[in-house]
C-alpha cells in the first residue's frame, strides 16, 4: 500500500501559460502591475529557464511599447553587469538571431523599478497617501551582508566588515590584512615560539571570506566560525569549523588538510573543494565534495568522496548523491529551496536575516521548491513564499509561522 506523503510540495517557480504571461508584461509595461502580480512576475524572472519566453511577449509588446521603458542610466548598469556574468545568463538563441542585450536588461529593469516608476507618475495626493502608508508599515529587513569577528591569540577581538582595507596585525609568524571583503593571511617566515590559533566568527546576517597562509580560500556562511593556526608548520593543515563552510584546499600532498567537525567527526583532505555543514544547533552533519577527494570520519566508520557525492552523519554515516546547486547556492548569492522541508527553510532565513522564527502551533507540512537570491529584503522574500502558502506574521524581529 502506497502512504500519502504529509508533505505538500509548492514551486515558487512555476510555468506560467503565455497568455497570462502576456497579460501581465502588458501590465508591466503600463505601469499597473498590483503587488501580487508583481511578485509572480518577480519570480517567474528569476528562473531561467522562463526567461526566453518573458523576453519573447516583451519582444511582442515593445516593438510599439519602447517609449515605456526607463532609460535612466543609473538603474541599466547594475543590471547589465548582471545578466551578462557567464555563470549566471547565457544568451539566448532565437532563429531570427541573438535577443539584443538592451531588451533583456529592460526586461529585468523595468520589474525591479516598476515601483518607483509608478511612484514617479503619481499624482501629489497618491503619491502622498503612499509616503503615509509606507510610514505606518513595519520596519524593513535587510538581508544579510559582508561581516565577522576576529580574535587573535592574545584575545583582541577585531570587527569586520567589507569596506576595510587594511593590514590589522602581525602574529605568530603572519602579517594579517583585510582586503576587498576577505582576510588574508600572508606568511612572513617569522616563527618564534608556539603556534599561535586565531579564530573567526560570522553572527547572524553576516557572511566573509578567509584566506588562510597556506592559500587555501573558505567562505564561511552566517553564524559559522573556523579556527586555525596564523602559520601552518607541522606535519598536517587542522583547522575546525562550526556551522557552514565551503573550502578550496591549496594542495600539498607533504602536509594534508584536515577539518576537525563536531561530535568528533573530521574531514581528511589533499587537494580539493567541498561544503561543510554542522551547526551546533541543528542534529547531523553533511559535507559535500565539488572536486577532488576527501575522507570523511567519524567514530571509527570512513567514507570516501568522489565527487558530486555528500556524506550525511545522524548517529549514522551514509554517502548519497549532492544536488550542488542546492548545497552551493548560499555561496553563489542564492536561497534554493528545491525539496526543502519547512524547518531547514525557516532556519536559512533565520541565520542569514538575523531573525527569530516561531511556530505557532506546530511546523506545517509544506515543502518549498525554487531558487531566490539572498539580496530580498525580508518582506519580498516572504511575499513570494507567501505564494507558495506560506502563513505567517511579524512581531519585531521575530518571524511567526502559522499553519
Amino acid at each position: 500500500m502506497v502512504t500519502k506523503s504529509p508533505f505538500r510540495i509548492y514551486y515558487i517557480y512555476r510555468l506560467m501559460e503565455k497568455e497570462t504571461l502576456h497579460k501581465l508584461v502588458g501590465k508591466l509595461l503600463a505601469g499597473n502591475l498590483n503587488d501580487a502580480e508583481r511578485a509572480d512576475l518577480q519570480s517567474y524572472v528569476l528562473e531561467a529557464s522562463n526567461r526566453e519566453q518573458f523576453v519573447t511577449v516583451l519582444d511582442e509588446l515593445t516593438e510599439s511599447e519602447t517609449g515605456t521603458l526607463p532609460f535612466d542610466e543609473k538603474y541599466w548598469q547594475p543590471i547589465i553587469r548582471e545578466i551578462t556574468k557567464p555563470t549566471e545568463i547565457h544568451p539566448i538563441s532565437r532563429k531570427r538571431g541573438v535577443i539584443s542585450l538592451w531588451k533583456v536588461a529592460a526586461a529585468l529593469i523595468v520589474i525591479i523599478v516598476t515601483a518607483a516608476f509608478i511612484f514617479s507618475n503619481m499624482n501629489k495626493e497618491a503619491a502622498e497617501g503612499l509616503r503615509l502608508a509606507q510610514d505606518k508599515a513595519p520596519e524593513q529587513i535587510a538581508p544579510g551582508t559582508n561581516g565577522a569577528i576576529l580574535t587573535l591569540a592574545d584575545g583582541t577581538v577585531v570587527p569586520l566588515d567589507s569596506a576595510g582595507n587594511e593590514v590589522i596585525t602581525k602574529q605568530g609568524g603572519a602579517k594579517i590584512r583585510q582586503q576587498n571583503g576577505q582576510l588574508i593571511y600572508v606568511a612572513t617566515g617569522e616563527v618564534n615560539g608556539a603556534v599561535q590559533y586565531n579564530k573567526m566568527a560570522t553572527p547572524k546576517g553576516r557572511q566573509y571570506q578567509l584566506l588562510l597562509p597556506d592559500g587555501s580560500h573558505v567562505w564561511l556562511n552566517a553564524a559559522s566560525s573556523i579556527r586555525y593556526p596564523t602559520v601552518f608548520n607541522g606535519k598536517e593543515r587542522m583547522v575546525e569549523i562550526s556551522g557552514e563552510a565551503y573550502v578550496k584546499v591549496a594542495p600539498n600532498a607533504d602536509q594534508p588538510f584536515r577539518v576537525k567537525l563536531k561530535n568528533g567527526a573530521a574531514v581528511d583532505v589533499l587537494g580539493t573543494a567541498f561544503n561543510i555543514k554542522a551547526y551546533d544547533d541543528q542534529p547531523g552533519i553533511a559535507a559535500t565534495l565539488v572536486e577532488g577527494a576527501i575522507a570523511f570520519n567519524v567514530n571509527n566508520d570512513r567514507k570516501i568522496l568522489k565527487p558530486g557525492q555528500q556524506a550525511l552523519w545522524n548517529d549514522n554515516l551514509s554517502v548519497v548523491n549532492a544536488d550542488l546547486d542546492r548545497v552551493l547556492a548560499w555561496k553563489n548569492g542564492f536561497f534554493n529551496f528545491d525539496g526543502m522541508d519547512m524547518q531547514e527553510a525557516m532556519q536559512q532565513i533565520e541565520r542569514w536575516y538575523d531573525i527569530d522564527v516561531k511556530y505557532e502551533s506546530g511546523i506545517p507540512g509544506i515543502r518549498f521548491g525554487g531558487k531566490m537570491p539572498r539580496n530580498l529584503n525580508l518582506d519580498e522574500l516572504l511575499r513570494i513564499l507567501k505564494r507558495a502558502e506560506l502563513k505567517y506574521r511579524m512581531e519585531g524581529r521575530t518571524l511567526i509561522v502559522m499553519k
